[in-house]
């Protein structure tokens, strides 16, 4: 940021910075009111903090600046907040073993966003932009570029909801397919339980079991029919966290849904935009949980007819593991099992 607006006094890479935009809508550029349209408390948090962070940013370059280029006029306020959101926005994080910095790269930063790229050529593992030790910035591709075909990354890996905090902008969600994107899900519960993510999941799962069982990890089930139901009341306490947070948003998804065919007929201003945009937000949000809702209800069905199953000893070991001889710790498979199945592209 402060190399940015060193440039921008001097006159310095004057070719680069006409590539840049004059000004970058962020979500912390949002009004209050319009935040209040997301139906996201985590959201909201994320621009406080961000608001916050801006602040101090330009506290410390203004110091800086007042030391290193006394006889530079310094930069305007506005200055200030245009080179941070570029910076934001447009800029790598350095290579591993190397002191933490922010680059602008020409050219890279030109690439626009396309989510869950095909993998074809490179290592579905690889990363599609490498920073190597000494400097070097590598795009590479995960599929065959034909000539003149554009060439996209994928900003980040959490949507929607990743895309509008960091770089201001959403993508279409289709209305029957689904963000399949990792996303923080609060559902609340006594355990402020969180969903989102394989890791996130394996947590939630965790603490509901602390929750309903009061019970150290190491104690044993006596049977699979005892392992069983307590998987069973697992599934059914985040399902029921779940159906919860969905029926306290302030809207529901048909109501979103008319809101949303109400924008197709209006200008595409900046106060359209941000509606249409906390419109992709929540409403992909209330698909996830609803998706959610679904899986562990179908799972708590499977569960519910194996316990019975097992009490009447009609289960056999081909049907589910030995649970008996399984620890605390290892339950929750079903309800994990489920939660990524919510997550599965273009689900219904």
């Amino acid at each position: 940021m402060f190399r940015l607006l060193t440039a921008a006094a001097t006159g310095d890479k004057a070719l680069y910075r006409a590539t840049m935009p004059r000004s970058v809508p962020l979500l912390r550029d949002w009004s209050d009111t319009d935040l209040l349209e997301l139906q996201s408390d985590e959201l909201c948090a994320a621009v406080w903090s961000q608001r916050e962070h801006l602040r101090r940013t330009c506290e410390r370059v203004m110091c800086a600046w007042a030391q290193r280029h006394p006889t530079l006029s310094p930069p305007t306020t506005e200055q200030l907040h245009w080179a941070e959101s570029i910076v934001r926005s447009r800029s790598l994080a350095s290579a591993e073993g190397m002191d933490r910095a922010m680059m602008l790269v020409p050219l890279f930063d030109l690439c626009n966003h396309k989510a869950q790229s095909p993998r074809g050529v490179g290592s579905e593992h690889q990363p599609p932009v490498l920073l190597t030790s000494d400097g070097v910035v590598v795009l590479c591709s995960r599929n065959d570029l034909k000539l003149g075909e554009e060439v996209h990354i994928e900003y980040c890996d959490e949507g929607n909801w990743g895309l509008l905090r960091d770089y201001g902008f959403t993508m279409p969600v289709g209305r029957t397919g689904q963000d399949a994107s990792l996303e923080e899900l609060h559902i609340g519960g006594a355990a402020q339980l969180v969903i989102g993510s394989p890791e996130l999941d394996r947590v939630a799962v965790r603490r509901a079991q602390e929750e309903l069982c009061s019970m150290l990890f190491t104690e044993r089930v006596d049977s699979a029919a005892g392992a069983l139901r307590r998987e069973a009341e697992t599934i059914a306490a985040v399902r029921d966290a779940c159906a919860a947070a969905l029926l306290q948003k302030p809207t529901s998804e048909a109501q979103d849904a008319i809101e949303l065919d109400a924008l197709a007929t209006t200008c595409g201003d900046t106060t359209t935009q941000r509606k249409l945009d906390a419109l992709r937000i929540r409403m992909g949000h209330k698909k996830k949980l609803r998706r959610a809702v679904q899986e562990l209800e179908a799972a708590h069905t499977n569960c519910v007819t194996l316990m019975r199953e097992a009490s009447t000893s009609t289960l056999t070991s081909r049907t589910t593991p030995d649970y008996s001889t399984y620890e605390l710790a290892h339950f929750g498979r079903h309800a994990l099992e489920a939660l990524e199945r919510s997550r599965a592209e273009y689900a219904p």
